[in-house]
């Protein structure tokens, strides 16, 4: 019974370190890795304006330009301003600057609440679509936002060039005189059929590089190579 006793109260013991230790993890790195998988971080414990500044000068270390002179310079400004803010709207142009210079002109913070910036038009996913032309496909791709249907978009392109080749196409012209930008997925998966299997492109980190893959009429999420 004793030894019972003793086998309870060391793995009780033991719960009360993991559990210690996980609550320290959480604090340590839960906003970088809350940031990373859902692009908003999640801070458990005290949220300071230094803290947050932390945060977001560690993930600027990513960027492919971190090793730049320009981000040293912006990343030191930051964090030693951060020892004396009182709030975070204090450092959101330091920081802004830092993230501009770590990752270029894709980078931007996002204040609390705030979404992206998208200038991509509406109802995208109507105005595209496929036509033989004179023995030649002619695939318009217009913008298509993130909040548009992508699949609908997707399949639209992929079932007209399909249907054109089966018609006799020969060549095939891929229109984007009215594409701004917006979602790439739906517009890589939709030009699929004239594209071969494999690596499309890669987005570029300071870590290294992620590709992006054709399979089929499929892509694939970016996978570190």
């Amino acid at each position: 019974m004793k030894t019972a006793t003793k086998i309870w109260r060391a793995l009780g013991a033991l719960a009360l370190v993991v559990l210690l230790l996980a609550g320290v993890g959480f604090y340590l790195y839960g906003p970088i890795l809350t940031a990373k998988l859902t692009g908003s971080a999640r801070f458990f414990g005290t949220d300071t304006p230094k803290r947050y500044a932390e945060t977001v000068l560690q993930l600027t270390d990513l960027g492919v330009y971190a090793d730049s002179p320009a981000h040293s310079e912006a990343r030191a400004a930051a964090l030693d301003a951060s020892a004396s803010a009182s709030s975070r709207e204090e450092l959101y142009p330091l920081l802004d600057t830092a993230v501009d210079a770590a990752g270029g002109k894709h980078s931007i913070l996002l204040r609390p609440g705030e979404d992206v910036q998208e200038d991509e038009g509406t109802g995208s996913a109507s105005t595209v679509g496929v036509e033989l032309d004179g023995g030649v496909a002619v695939a318009t791709v217009p913008a298509v936002s993130r909040h548009d249907d992508g699949q609908r978009y997707a399949d639209t392109l992929g079932e007209g060039l399909a249907a054109t080749r089966d018609a006799g196409a020969c060549g095939a012209i891929v229109d984007l005189r009215g594409n701004t930008g917006g979602n790439m997925y739906p517009m890589l998966a939709g030009v699929s059929p004239l594209l071969p299997d494999g690596p499309a492109f890669y987005f570029q980190f300071a870590l290294g590089d992620m590709a992006v893959e054709v399979d089929g009429n499929t892509v694939s999420p970016p996978v570190w190579r």
